[in-house]
């Protein structure tokens, strides 16, 4: 609101009507798309109610004065009645799509949109309590279903507790905490002084045998479609404002990511079955064929644009656990070789994940992307800008997806690999540079952020490193014509989100058809550890270091 009725300090008096009325004009047309985007969501959110109805009652008062903003009006009209009618009748309720994760028997339930889940919670002395309870529950209504069940609460934590034994307490106003769970995480409720006492569960170990047998006698693309429509269904369940809220806090808004987490979830499971599988497998040629298997997989989710499998496949082959196997990799055929190098040069994280970015960019919908690095986009950008300035929001970080430099002479900055490349445009300069070590001679580090005009830039780098500007040979500064440099902004990422969504997925018409209950059926109960220090022991007991 204090957006909507800003006025200008300075100006004639026409000016300023000319400012008012073309800044109520933008941010009617802001809150319209808003609501056209959100409006079935925001009838859960009183604070947007009421804000709605006020922006209503302002704008109406203002059209009795301002007869320009009378054409946008009726607009506004239509929309509150079809908020207010969903508030009055809120017959749509946000999917929450949940698994219940916790025992085997329970990982085989169908993942159906549900408001409550029913969820194991263990006691000191490995027992456990089963309590059902809403998604959005805080760790202290968790606290008191567990202490209803076992009769006495007092002085009751809940913690989660990670397969290798780390104890993280949770706050009592934390909330959907289940779906927060590492892999093979489990919660545990315990008296406070019984903390320290607390030790993992065997079923968090993982498995002790792998399942090559299985996994040798299933089509590596019948496998990779099975789980491209599984991590479809996931996807497909996040809703945009997950991604916010686990931007700036659920605890902040009081509502779940549980879809967003279970996306990313799936990403650290699959990373940790390829891991486990190859590092449970004794034989030297099964595990040379495990690493085809796995390559191949990858290959087939990026033929049906599953990126986020992709990755995860790759990056559990990365694992030191596995890039260390010498005596298994010198047995893979060059073949195989040439094609998992391919794969790794599009993890290459240099410019911000270039190749990546220009892969995916070429990319029709429907996609599933990377979520990870999406994630990584909005928090660097929320950590990086102010929401608010002078208590007023901060529309370039909300709002803006790119910079257009157009017209304009633009430096490009490149320190080696380490150093974050950004745009940096005269006469004011705006530099980061994350602190980090550079090879000799250069010696010094620059401050985080620092401002200077374009003539400042080589002294301040030649001061901080102590020597002369001649000598800084890393440093390139390219003057470049018609340059665009996106921005790493809020709404860029939840575009990203919808434009790969924006065309349904079709299955793949030679699969759709056969039965493969089998195949489905085990790439939805993969059975991990997820444990790396466990991971690298059996590493090294599979292929001793070398003297």
């Amino acid at each position: 609101m204090g957006t909507y009725h800003a006025q200008p300090s300075q100006g004639t008096e026409q000016e300023k009507m000319d400012y008012a009325l073309n800044n109520k004009r933008r941010v009617i047309r802001l809150v319209l798309l808003w609501a056209a985007l959100y409006g079935d969501l925001l009838q859960e959110d009183e604070a947007a109610m009421a804000f709605l109805e006020e922006f209503y009652v302002s704008v109406s008062d203002d059209t009795r004065v301002i007869t320009a903003l009378k054409d946008q009006l009726p607009e506004l009209e239509k929309t509150m009645k079809q908020i207010v009618s969903s508030h009055m009748f809120p017959f749509f309720q946000h999917k929450v799509l949940l698994q219940h994760f916790n025992t085997s028997d329970e990982r085989t339930q169908k993942r159906q949109p549900i408001r409550g889940i029913l969820f194991k919670v263990y006691c000191i002395d490995h027992t456990y309590t089963t309590i059902r309870i809403p998604v959005l529950s805080s760790v202290k209504e968790v606290i008191s279903a567990v202490a209803d069940k076992l009769g006495s609460g007092d002085g009751l934590i809940l913690v989660k507790m990670s397969s290798g034994g780390e104890k993280v307490l949770l706050k009592p106003n934390d909330v959907s905490v289940f779906t927060t769970l590492s892999v093979n995480g489990r919660l545990f409720a315990c008296p406070r002084d019984q903390f320290d006492t607390l030790t993992p569960l065997q079923e968090q170990e993982g498995p002790s045998t792998g399942t090559v047998g299985t996994f040798e006698l299933m089509s590596s693309k019948d496998l990779a479609y099975q789980m491209t429509i599984y991590e479809w269904e996931l996807f497909n369940c996040v809703h945009e404002l997950e991604l916010v809220y686990h931007t700036f806090g659920r605890h902040n808004f009081r509502k779940t990511t549980a879809n967003l987490d279970l996306f990313l979830r799936r990403f650290n499971e699959i990373q940790f079955w390829v891991v486990t599988e190859i590092c449970l497998c004794s034989q030297l040629s099964k595990r040379v064929q495990l690493l085809k298997k796995f390559i191949k997989i990858a290959a087939h989710c990026k033929e049906y644009k599953n990126l986020n499998s992709f990755f995860a496949l790759i990056m559990g082959l990365s694992n030191v656990a596995v890039s260390r196997l010498t005596m298994t990799w010198e047995k893979l055929p060059s073949k195989f070789k040439k094609i998992y190098a391919e794969f790794e040069s599009l993890m290459d994280p240099s410019r911000n994940h270039r190749p990546y970015r220009l892969t995916v960019a070429k990319l029709e919908p429907p996609v599933i992307p990377f979520m990870p690095l999406l994630i990584k986009d909005m928090t660097f950008t929320h950590e990086g800008n102010k929401t608010f300035i002078d208590n007023l929001v901060n529309f370039e970080k909300m709002g803006l997806s790119s910079i257009q430099a157009s017209r304009q002479k633009a430096f490009r900055l490149e320190i080696m690999a380490e150093l974050q490349q950004q745009l940096l445009i005269p006469k004011r300069l705006s530099v980061f540079v994350p602190t980090c070590s550079l090879n000799k001679p250069l010696e010094g580090k620059l401050p985080r952020t620092k401002s200077l005009d374009g003539n400042e830039m080589l002294a301040a780098f030649g001061a901080a490193f102590n020597t002369s500007v001649e000598n800084i040979r890393i440093l390139q500064i390219d003057l470049a014509e018609n340059v665009k440099q996106p921005v790493r902004m809020i709404s860029n990422t939840v575009r990203t989100v919808k434009f790969c969504r924006s065309q349904p997925f079709n299955p793949d018409a030679s699969l759709a058809n056969k039965n493969h209950q089998d195949v489905r059926s085990y790439v939805r109960q993969l059975s991990v550890i997820d444990n790396q220090r466990t991971l690298s022991q059996m590493s090294h007991r599979l292929e001793p270091r070398r003297a």
